[in-house]
């Protein structure tokens, strides 16, 4: 069995630094209202993990958002 601890603990830490990023900016921003740009992309792979995209073809479907 594959230990995770460490690749956990890494994406905690890459998680609560991109957190603290992100409230300080928004802190100075004086807008009160933003717009969330959500959208699904396709990036082909021939990884064993990869599955059958929406697109049919063999890769990786993730979830972007933008901000604006």
């Amino acid at each position: 069995m594959r230990d995770t601890s460490r690749t956990d603990n890494g994406i905690a830490g890459l998680d609560k630094v991109s957190t603290e990023i992100h409230h300080r900016i928004l802190k100075h921003d004086p807008r009160e209202k933003y717009t969330l740009d959500a959208d699904a992309t396709e990036i082909r792979a021939e990884k064993i993990a990869a599955a059958y995209t929406y697109k049919g073809n063999k890769g990786f479907t993730p979830m972007l958002g933008f901000l604006f």
